[in-house]
């Protein structure tokens, strides 16, 4: 018999230029059992993404440099398919960001049990050894 196990260790890329909001998320995905990189900017980021390959990226919508809308084409534009989650303060980009190929949006405040929900649906479960 194989039991689902949730939440699996995949790793989280957490892209906000916001240290409190960085901080704030290390703390709660790592205490779920994730792994968490961070990215101060869009370019980081990008960068990240090519030489980490994290299994999904929470990614803010203004960030200087590049933003998060610039970010995610420049992701994209690798080749890359992994599940994009948007957070930005303003709820007007929803449209925006799936049309861009994000896999969800949220508004700041973020409610961190709804943004955990979100995660075990987007990736993928992972089976532990048969019993």
């Amino acid at each position: 018999m194989y039991v689902q196990h949730h939440p699996p260790e995949f790793n989280i890329l957490v892209a906000d230029d916001d240290a409190g909001i960085r901080n704030f998320l290390r703390r709660g995905l790592r205490l779920e059992g994730y792994n968490v990189t961070e990215a101060a900017s869009g370019e980081a980021a990008v960068e990240l993404t090519g030489t980490t390959h994290p299994d999904l990226i929470i990614l803010d919508w203004m960030m200087p440099g590049i933003d998060g809308p610039e970010a995610l084409r420049r992701i994209r534009a690798l080749g890359e398919t992994i599940p994009v989650i948007f957070m930005t303060g303003r709820e007007g980009n929803r449209a925006d960001g799936l049309v861009l190929g994000a896999d969800d949006y949220f508004v700041k405040p973020i409610s961190f049990g709804r943004l955990v929900e979100r995660l075990h649906s987007l990736l993928p479960p992972k089976l532990e050894t048969p019993v």
